[in-house]
């Protein structure tokens, strides 16, 4: 369970796994409840190229029989148990999967969450997106290291862009990212450091790279990214009626 034990430091709060084992699994049950939706809806169906459908399995079987035939997995490093990790890693904090990747893969991924499991989206021309991203999420929401899964991004980033959020709702998000980003400036003087003088790996030194890559990320980084997401979603949520109202303001007669 704590992976971090030997780390001379706190990657889990043993005390809060069954808060954290109950959050993830109401946000698995919702997930499916989501998808079961889309595969009651006609549009889902009526949006399916059989053609286009039938290529993208066969190629998806060649690359795997090329994966799994082509490479010797008998030698060479073959790292932890993977199932094992990242069942440690939703236990260990709550909803700390969902606060690593808003560090590790900024907060376009949860606007894309939120948005798909919360509002109605089916809209045909992006429906296959839609699809795409729901069978994607349950690896985002069991298992905390980000870097794993930076390959649903441009997924995100292409319905960021057609969802129907305000401008200021956009720039919020650019101006989020830029400030999660901001912290890799000092990545490398922050690692070497680290490394020259051996730090414990929930150092605030080794933090620069743990608490946005995995799988070692402190509680004190857990709390201050949980803080940042907390203000993120209140602001987000809040934007379009403080845009009015200062529109409203700006347009009053003086």
């Amino acid at each position: 369970m704590q992976q971090g034990k030997n780390l001379e430091g706190e990657t889990a709060l043993i005390g809060l796994k069954l808060l954290s084992g109950s959050m993830a699994f109401l946000l698995m049950a919702f997930l499916l409840w989501r998808a079961g939706s889309y595969l009651l809806t006609k549009s889902t169906w009526t949006s399916i190229s059989i053609p286009k459908l039938v290529g993208a399995l066969l190629l998806l079987l060649i690359n795997a029989l090329i994966m799994f035939k082509g490479i010797n997995w008998d030698t060479g490093f073959k790292g932890p148990p993977l199932l094992n990790f990242m069942t440690a890693q939703t236990l260990a904090l709550p909803l700390k999967p969902i606060v690593a990747h808003f560090i590790g893969l900024g907060p376009a991924v949860l606007v894309v969450l939120a948005t798909i499991l919360f509002k109605s989206t089916s809209c045909r021309s992006i429906i296959s997106l839609e699809i795409i991203f729901i069978s994607f999420t349950p690896l985002l929401i069991f298992g905390a290291e980000s870097r794993q899964w930076i390959g649903i991004l441009p997924v995100v980033i292409c319905l960021l862009g057609v969802y129907n959020w305000t401008t200021a709702q956009r720039v919020w998000c650019l101006i989020a990212s830029a400030l999660i980003v901001a912290p890799a400036l000092l990545l490398k003087s922050q690692v070497t450091l680290a490394t020259t003088q051996s730090l414990s790996f929930q150092s605030t030194a080794w933090q620069y790279y743990f608490n946005r890559q995995g799988p070692w990320m402190s509680v004190y980084s857990y709390e201050i990214a949980l803080i940042a997401l907390a203000i993120f979603i209140i602001v987000f949520i809040y934007l379009p009626s403080i845009t009015k109202t200062l529109k409203a303001v700006g347009n009053s007669p003086s």
